[in-house]
């Protein structure tokens, strides 16, 4: 059986550490935040931009078979 857990945790930490390379301020949050897994901050000279970023993570052979259908709470536009 797989730890459906540590999957969302590698998840949440990969994505974590490629906005870190790409010049973003990661932290992940606490379970229980609803709908938010990350808060990432982008510093460019005076300005400041903050994202509030959920993390999907799934494990298996068939990645292609994978699909999370987006409702309109989840949206953003």
């Amino acid at each position: 059986m797989v730890d459906t857990k540590q999957t969302k945790t590698i998840g949440e930490h990969h994505v974590a550490a490629e906005l870190a390379r790409r010049g973003w301020a990661p932290a992940l949050t606490r379970d229980g935040l609803e709908r938010t897994d990350i808060l990432a901050v982008l510093a460019e000279g005076h300005q400041r931009r903050l994202v509030e970023i959920q993390v999907k993570a799934a494990r298996g052979s068939k990645v292609d078979g994978i699909s999370w259908p987006l409702g309109s709470k989840s949206r953003t536009t």
